[in-house]
């Protein structure tokens, strides 16, 4: 089990659960779900997230690339 930090410049916007007991697992599923959680946060849009082990420990941060219009 993982903690799920959405990130807007290292401020955290939201906080989720992810059930998934593998690391890589977790990560890919966050990373998938970013589309939703930017579209729910629009004035106050996540540019990446961390995920974090049950004691709290950072496991791994991913920053968005910034998308080219």
């Amino acid at each position: 089990m993982f903690s799920v930090e959405w990130l807007k410049r290292g401020i955290t916007v939201e906080q989720e659960t992810s059930a998934l007991g593998n690391l890589a697992d977790a990560a890919m599923t966050t990373r998938a779900r970013a589309e939703l959680v930017v579209a729910r946060h629009r004035l106050d849009e996540p540019d990446g997230f961390r995920l974090l082990d049950t004691p709290g420990t950072v496991l791994i941060t991913f920053k968005f690339v910034a998308r080219r219009p």
